[in-house]
């Protein structure tokens, strides 16, 4: 296949527009947001050469019809100020909002785990003062990212993917385990899934092959996390969902039904092999009954722990459990009874000891924060700011959902951190950051341009290569034409 470039220079041939620059550089003066500078000159220049077109048609010269064109865009300080109170950063407070309260309460409840160390055998002395460190890190990784140009995941999604893949790769030399699992995998996996959607933008307007592109990056992905089964379900289902909105926004040159096809078989057979091969395991995820001593055993004391919560104040265990804890008193029996009790059960310690009120606190201010979300996500114009909000989204869900089934007894999964509240430095350092991320894809939701093609097709169906592209860059106009 063979294709010619042609680039169309202004330079040997009259400018479009006599001042219009000069009329497009003083509306912008007006306007203090220096990023939506690009954006309003090139609405504006848009706009006069078609006020222009319009004027010839009429039959005058076109040196009149370029002047008028100016004219007709009224006073340049009046426009500019307009455009200065339209085009202005826009916080979401609301979000905002919510996660300082989650973070105040995080605080809370980390405070409460450090006094109520107890005897357990991993005590939490000293527990919280580790967090106030961390504490300004994410919220200073949060307000950079925040700032930063979030377009940069749309311009080098590929070379973005790529290192941050090769960093996780790398990390299982060096990286702690619990239980012969890398924790930092998990981590990556929440980074990855938000390129992801950066990838998945990359291959719009492509037909099969970018459906097929954006697949075997995912399956890749997946061979890189390796033995955590939780950690790959979570990076396929998540990137199964953000190549479905891509689809179903007609972002490929495909049939619906085939495409979603190629995205979910793949995405179930991951799924349905581990549990095939490991039935018994995941089976005792759900139940006790059957289950031999310590292959449910978490599952059935969070489960016993929440039948003796109170609806305020702790609760009060059964009698059989002061038996092999007859050194301890009753209120620190719970620390050597439950693992993880300050960590991945947080949630059901704070139950148990505060009553189910905290609970119901905790659920609210999820729930908040994932419609708050969501709100980010609708309220998009932008095809990249969508994909990267979705997957930031998703990634928050995700995490919420089963940390809740873990410490509400519904399952026994390898846990997830709850975004925000729940103890752990690195995933609140990762989460924040990818708070920033979705915050500053809304903050510039107004200015940001997707790239956008006009395409032409032989038969105009799907499947057929198109013959010319064509990009107006500025007063240039690049043409890329199939010979």
């Amino acid at each position: 296949m063979c294709w010619e470039v042609f680039l169309m220079s202004p330079f040997n041939e009259k400018p479009a527009f006599e001042g219009a620059g000069q009329y497009v550089k003083k509306v912008c003066e007006q306007v203090r947001w220096g990023k939506a500078h690009r954006v309003i000159s090139e609405e504006l220049l848009n706009h006069m050469e078609d006020q222009k077109a319009a004027f010839l048609q009429k039959g005058q010269q076109e040196e009149e019809a370029e002047k008028n064109a100016v004219l007709e865009m009224g006073d340049a300080v009046t426009v500019g100020q307009q455009l200065d109170r339209t085009h202005r950063p826009r916080p979401d407070w609301g979000t905002l909002l919510i996660v300082g309260v989650c973070i105040v309460v995080s605080i809370v409840l980390r405070y409460f785990l450090s006094l109520n160390a107890g005897g357990g055998s991993q005590p939490a002395v000293g527990y919280f003062y580790p967090y106030l460190a961390a504490l300004p890190l994410g919220i200073a990784v949060m307000i950079g990212i925040y700032f930063m140009d979030y377009s940069i995941v749309g311009k080098y999604p590929k070379s973005l993917y790529g290192i941050v893949l090769a960093c996780c790769l790398l990390g299982y030399g060096f990286s702690p385990q619990i239980n012969y699992v890398h924790i930092h995998v998990f981590y990556y996996a929440l980074i990855l899934t938000c390129l992801y959607g950066g990838i998945v933008y990359s291959q719009r307007g492509k037909s099969y092959s970018g459906v097929v592109f954006c697949g075997a990056v995912g399956v890749i992905s997946c061979l890189v996390f390796g033995l955590r089964v939780s950690v790959t379900w979570m990076f396929a289902l998540n990137g199964a969902v953000l190549l479905t909105a891509a689809i179903k926004r007609d972002w490929f040159r495909v049939q619906k039904k085939y495409a979603l096809a190629l995205v979910w078989v793949p995405v179930a057979f991951i799924i349905m092999m581990p549990f095939l091969l490991y039935f018994r395991r995941f089976k005792y995820m759900f139940i006790t009954e059957g289950a031999e001593y310590g292959q449910s055993y978490v599952l059935n004391m969070v489960r016993e722990i929440l039948s003796n919560a109170k609806l305020f104040g702790q609760g009060k265990l059964p009698s059989y459990m002061f038996q092999s804890n007859m050194g301890l008193e009753e209120g620190n029996i719970i620390e050597s009874l439950l693992p993880s009790w300050k960590s991945d059960y947080s949630l059901t310690y704070m139950i148990y000891k505060l009553g189910w009120v905290a609970a119901v606190i905790v659920l609210i201010l999820v729930v908040f924060l994932m419609v708050r979300l969501f709100k980010i996500v609708n309220k998009q114009s932008s095809q990249l700011g969508y994909m990267i909000s979705l997957g930031v989204t998703i990634t928050v869900i995700w995490q919420s959902v089963i940390f809740l089934l873990n410490n509400l007894g519904i399952c026994n999964w390898s846990s997830c951190p709850l975004p925000f509240i729940s103890p752990g430095n690195s995933s609140f350092v990762v989460n924040m950051g990818l708070m920033g991320l979705i915050l500053s894809a809304y903050r510039n939701n107004s200015i940001f341009r997707d790239r956008k093609f006009s395409m032409k097709s032989a038969a105009g169906s799907f499947g057929e290569d198109p013959e010319q592209h064509c990009v107006n860059l500025w007063k240039w106009q690049l043409t890329i034409r199939k010979l």
